[in-house]
């Protein structure tokens, strides 16, 4: 432990020491860290949608109304009519029959990648 206090602290010293920031209010292009407001080239909020109140107060009203969180699998408890609503819009609007929702770009990027092409492996059954 000693060799580790020492690494952080030669890292303090460095200017390399890495913590988190508190951030006020909400996330976006402009971030306010304290009495600093800046501007924040990493921001995912491409469209500046994250605290646009047209998007904001219906998902208030979602939270209300059904909850947050997940209780299990759509498989396990049921698929909620809320999520089934909010996935057939885009399907409707680009005339598919369905459309799949996801969290992030990454999420869609990594499946939408097909399966290795090389065969399961088989397992074999011995009778006892």
């Amino acid at each position: 432990m000693d060799d580790l206090a020492a690494q952080l602290a030669n890292r303090r010293v460095q200017g390399l020491y890495r913590q988190r920031q508190i951030v006020t209010g909400a996330h976006g292009v402009g971030v306010q860290m304290g009495q600093q407001s800046l501007l924040s080239f990493c921001s995912n909020d491409y469209l500046g949608l994250a605290s646009e109140p047209r998007i904001v107060n219906p998902f208030c009203v979602a939270a209300t109304r059904y909850g947050v969180g997940s209780s299990a699998s759509h498989l396990v408890t049921g698929h909620n009519h809320a999520y089934h609503a909010l996935a057939q819009a885009p399907a409707e609007f680009i005339g598919a029959p369905r459309a799949l929702l996801g969290s992030t770009g990454c999420l869609f990027r990594t499946r939408s990648i097909a399966p290795p092409p090389w065969p399961r492996p088989k397992h074999e059954h011995h009778d006892a």
